[in-house]
């Protein structure tokens, strides 16, 4: 991996913690209680074509009996078409069904993996793929142990084992 690639992925995922996400909680009564957008100028089409991923899900998004975990797009950002969105802790105001703002860290360790994952695959950022995740069959890790290096914390990849 180059210098460059390096400082690129330390922009995008500054302290293994995506920069371009916002993270919504509509509450342990909705079946897909958490909402990702994708935010940002990822490579998303230009004019009529342009769309905004999100991501919904349930607190066990790999389950194979009751796990949600659906994506979507949409030719308007979901969460704040017209400006500023809100602060975390703050309910959405343009999108109420959204529920709550969160941090990232607040989501269940099973929907960090997963949004980690569509979070390279939008980027472009390299990511290799183990062995060893029960919910999934595999566990994102890219550890080189240079600065700016992407990596799943080892306490979370420990969570998922």
């Amino acid at each position: 991996m180059t210098k460059r690639q390096r400082e690129r992925i330390g922009r995008l995922l500054p302290g293994g913690i995506p920069k371009h996400i916002r993270v919504w909680d509509s509450g342990p009564e909705e079946n897909d209680r958490y909402t990702v957008v994708f935010c940002g100028r990822y490579p998303k089409g230009t004019g009529y074509n342009r769309s905004y991923q999100y991501l919904g899900m349930n607190s066990q998004p790999f389950h194979p009996s009751y796990g949600i975990c659906q994506h979507g797009e949409s030719r308007d950002i979901i969460d704040c078409p017209y400006g500023w969105t809100e602060a975390i802790g703050r309910v959405c105001r343009h999108n109420p069904s959204l529920g709550r703002r969160i941090a990232f860290s607040d989501l269940p360790a099973p929907c960090q993996q997963i949004v980690l994952n569509d979070y390279c695959d939008i980027w472009g950022i390299p990511h290799t793929v183990g062995s060893g995740n029960s919910f999934t069959g595999y566990t994102v890790t890219v550890d080189d142990g240079t600065p700016g290096g992407f990596m799943l914390p080892a306490e979370k990849v420990a969570e998922l084992a």
